[in-house]
């Protein structure tokens, strides 16, 4: 071999495996910094998906619980919509009741204003000496004030057998009457003022009943639009971690397929490196086992050149 040809050669062997371990050590790190960096990735998904189903569960949790709001306000609605038809319709009944006996306690109001005027006037004859029964039959009839008095002038004759009724009996007669007229008065309208009173109550319940019932069709419509927007919620949730889950599994497969390739080339470059030691060591031999040979021929040379004396003599 030339001189220094083994250093040369064993120079370009040795560079070669330490370039490719130099790749090695380069590609081993990138894929720790590649594998730390997936896996910090997918924990931080992992959570946040976790933390999603979690939140999903919760907002399920509530859309029940909404829902069953909403089938107890709406049976509250068709109860709350049956008692307005009954109170309408029994307001209305109060109402046609309280009007005929406040219709009816007019006309029977001013009779008894009639009877009681007539009845004044016949205490005041009374009074003044006047004899109800000396007048003629037809008179007594068109005054109501004396028939009245005549009636009750005629039942003290029968109690009293038959005897005519003194002037102070008469007038008590008629101050009895005059009484009873009065309490009636007094006994119709306490009977009106209540059913106005009634009347009032009725109506204002109506109106109570009314203004729940709005109410609640107002928690109705709004109850309603919840559990819309909770089901779209969900929706769009479980929409999310479905496409993180494809994400994951994209993630891991493609670290998969990164990892099979840093594999496949690591093993490569292994075996380039080992072949490399081993041809390094065959040329460490080779080249060591030249080197012995030159050594050894060139002191057989050396030996065998005859000294320069030999020469002399032989000439």
């Amino acid at each position: 071999s030339e001189p220094g040809e083994s250093s040369y050669v064993l120079g370009i062997m040795k560079g070669l495996k330490e370039k490719l371990e130099k790749t090695r050590r380069t590609l081993q790190e990138e894929e720790s910094g590649k594998l730390e960096m997936h896996n910090k990735f997918m924990s931080t998904k992992k959570g946040e998906m976790s933390s999603l189903k979690d939140e999903k569960v919760e907002k399920k949790n509530t859309l029940t619980e909404s829902r069953i709001s909403l089938v107890e306000l709406k049976h509250i609605l068709e109860q709350s919509q049956k008692k307005v038809q009954e109170v309408t319709k029994i307001a209305k009944e109060t109402s046609d009741l309280c009007h005929a006996k406040e219709e009816s306690y007019k006309v029977r109001s001013t009779e008894r204003e009639q009877e009681l005027a007539a009845l004044k006037e016949a205490v005041a004859a009374i009074r003044t000496g006047a004899e109800v029964a000396a007048k003629p039959a037809q008179a007594v009839a068109e005054d109501a004030a004396l028939v009245q008095v005549a009636r009750h002038r005629h039942a003290l004759r029968r109690s009293s057998g038959g005897g005519d009724v003194g002037q102070g009996k008469s007038q008590a007669v008629v101050q009895k009457l005059i009484s009873v007229l009065e309490k009636e008065q007094a006994e119709e309208q306490e009977k009106v003022n209540y059913c106005k009173a009634e009347l009032k109550t009725k109506t204002k319940e109506r109106e109570d009943v009314e203004d729940k019932l709005a109410q609640l069709k107002a928690s109705i419509d709004f109850k309603s639009g919840e559990v819309e927007t909770i089901e779209n919620e969900v929706e769009t949730m479980q929409e999310t971690i479905e496409t993180m889950k494809a994400n994951l599994e994209e993630a891991a497969a493609l670290r998969k397929r990164e990892k099979a390739g840093f594999e496949a080339t690591t093993k490569d470059r292994k075996l380039a490196i080992k072949v490399l030691k081993q041809a390094e060591q065959v040329l460490k031999s080779f080249y060591a086992s030249q080197d012995k040979t030159a050594l050894v021929q060139g002191k057989a040379a050396r030996a065998a050149k005859p000294p320069p004396t030999w020469s002399d003599k032989s000439t």
